[in-house]
């Protein structure tokens, strides 16, 4: 409840991206955002009826992508 309040109240103004953007970030589908989320992959929280996603989640969730996609081309 303090979360969606700071972010409500304005405290965390760009910290939290919807799905629309976040899904155009990672370059997935939204339903793939919603997998993220319930599996605890990307830190998110609901207000009212819109999902937004921690932008530091989502450039975790990036820089972890692009080691694993140079791992498995061979660190090319």
């Amino acid at each position: 409840m303090l979360e969606t309040t700071r972010i409500l109240s304005g405290d965390v103004v760009g910290a939290y991206v919807p799905v629309s953007v976040a899904r155009l970030m990672l370059g997935v589908s939204r339903q793939r955002i919603y997998q993220l989320i319930d599996g605890g992959l990307l830190m998110a929280v609901k207000v009212q009826n819109t999902w937004l996603i921690s932008r530091r989640s989502i450039e975790a969730r990036s820089a972890l992508l692009k080691q694993e996609t140079e791992r498995w081309r061979g660190g090319r």
